[in-house]
């Protein structure tokens, strides 16, 4: 069975307070009723969730005490697996910005906006880099800053220059 359409649905029923019907969860995951039912069996037969029929045609799935304790250490290692992947992240970009800085450049042009702009401008500030402004022109940056330069693309589409250092950032976390 699908772990994250099971904890989608836990999710869904833990913020829906037991009042979703099957329809409503299929048309909010983008599923099939039928699979919503399936899925919704075998999270009753786990005890995670408990059925409750209204009348014939009408049953309520509410959480079970066990389904609550499965969502919350089920957010609580989510949280935890992005928070260990965001300080790999800040480390990463640390240790690049030292390489960089180790070539001997001096300045740091930030080409791009996203959530990225945030960690690698904590990361810089806290560094003996500079940032200075960049400029865009018809996809080609015009850098005139004080000593040498360096580029970092915070775009997904990769970025060249033939007269200044460029790392595609994208790329960099790819690796990671």
């Amino acid at each position: 069975m699908n772990h994250e359409k099971e904890e989608a649905i836990l999710n869904l029923l833990a913020s829906g307070g037991g009042t979703i019907s099957q329809r409503q969860l299929a048309i909010k995951m983008g599923i099939s009723v039928g699979m919503i039912n399936l899925i919704l069996k075998r999270l009753v037969k786990t005890g995670l969730v408990q059925m409750t029929n209204l009348n014939k045609k009408k049953v309520q799935y509410v959480l079970s005490t066990e389904g609550f304790r499965e969502t919350v250490k089920r957010s609580y290692t989510s949280i935890n697996n992005t928070i260990q992947h965001y300080k790999r992240l800040q480390d990463q970009v640390r240790d690049l910005l030292t390489q960089i800085h180790g070539s001997g450049y001096q300045s740091v042009i930030l080409h791009g906006d996203g959530d990225l702009r945030e960690l690698i401008e904590s990361c810089i500030q806290q560094s003996q880099l500079q940032i200075a402004v960049k400029k865009t022109i018809e996809g080609e940056i015009e850098t005139k800053p004080e000593g040498q330069a360096v580029i970092l693309n915070i775009n997904k589409v990769p970025l060249e220059s033939k007269t200044t250092k460029v790392y595609n950032i994208a790329e960099f976390i790819k690796n990671l």
